[in-house]
This record gives structure tokens, sequence and C-alpha cells, in this order.
């Protein structure tokens, strides 16, 4: 299990959500949403031996992640229409978490990556026997 990569993404995405949990939870959707994230990639490391569950829950992580970031990016857009000083109220470590969506987003896709070479591998000696 932990000899793949794609557990080590999958490990890494986890702690960077848990970590944005940490910063974020006095938002409490925005934390509802972080926790489910954090939940998942965690989960989906225990799946390794159902690699096509594995690729389903990557699957499920990046749309979430996109759907935080469509409330993030609304959630400014909409305070800086209003001309409300979003920027200022928040403190610098807060400022850095919006930041960790975009990292937990990468190491998800590139476990989605290794997930499905590792799929392949195993398709293509299955065909040999």
């Amino acid at each position: 299990m932990w000899q793949r990569i794609q557990t080590l993404f999958l490990f890494l995405a986890g702690i960077a959500s848990a970590i944005e949990f940490l910063i974020c939870e006095n938002y409490i959707i925005l934390a509802i949403a972080i926790g489910i994230i954090s939940v998942l990639s965690f989960v989906t490391i225990f799946l390794y031996k159902k690699r096509k569950l594995q690729i389903k829950f990557c699957i499920i992580i990046i749309v979430l992640l996109i759907c935080l970031f469509a409330f993030l990016t609304i959630f400014l857009f909409v305070f800086s229409y209003l001309d409300v000083k979003v920027f200022f109220n928040l403190e610098p470590i807060e400022i850095a978490g919006l930041f960790l969506p975009v990292v937990s987003l990468i190491f998800i896709i590139f476990a989605k990556k290794f997930i499905k070479k590792d799929e392949k591998k195993v398709r293509s000696w299955e065909r040999i026997r």
C-alpha cells in the first residue's frame, strides 16, 4: 500500500486539506466541505485493492475541489463587489490557506494519473496470462 506513489499523493492531499480545515474552521460551510475532502482523501488510500473505485473517489474529490474553488471565487467577488475589504479582515495564514486547495487538487490529479497507470499495467499482465 505505502510503496505506491499515488498513496503518497493522496496522503499529501489529505494533509493539505486537514491543514486548510484547521485554518478555516471559523467558517462552518467551508470547514465542512474541506473536512469531507480530507476524509475522502484518506479513505481513498485504503482502497488500494480496488483501483477503479479509487479512480472514482479521485474524480469525486476533484469535483468537490472545483466546487470549493467556485464557492471561494464567488464569495470573494461578491464581497469585493460590495466593497467589503475581505483580505484586510483575514490574517496572513488565512490568505495562505486559500491556496491549499490548489495544492490538494494537484496532488489528487497526480494520484489519479498514477492509479490509472497501475490499472493499465495490471490489465496488460492479465492479457499476457
